[in-house]
């Protein structure tokens, strides 16, 4: 999957650890198949920013579209139940 791929290539290019499989991504999308800051879309996001000492491993990807991606930035953001705390994400709070 192309998906993974890219994040793959993305990490080792920063050299961040760890790896994420075609496996692990599915295995994300099947848990939350849209973006879970607005509910559309989907792509990966790491949690904890590269940047803030995060790895690349399934452990730290999240299912969130590029816009939302784009506004979070390197930011980590708050989280309720398991979902990213966010305007767009009603569900974040029940």
């Amino acid at each position: 999957m192309e998906t993974a791929r890219r994040s793959n290539q993305y990490a080792k290019r920063r050299g961040v650890p760890g790896h994420v499989t075609l496996d692990d991504v599915l295995a994300m999308w099947k848990r939350n198949p849209q973006c879970i800051g607005c509910g559309v879309g989907r792509g990966i996001d790491h949690i904890v920013a590269f940047s803030d000492g995060g790895t690349h491993d399934a452990s730290n990807i999240q299912t969130m579209c590029q816009s939302c991606n784009s506004r979070k930035g390197i930011a980590t953001m708050p989280r309720v139940n398991g979902h990213l705390v966010s305007k767009g994400n009603k569900d974040a709070y029940s």
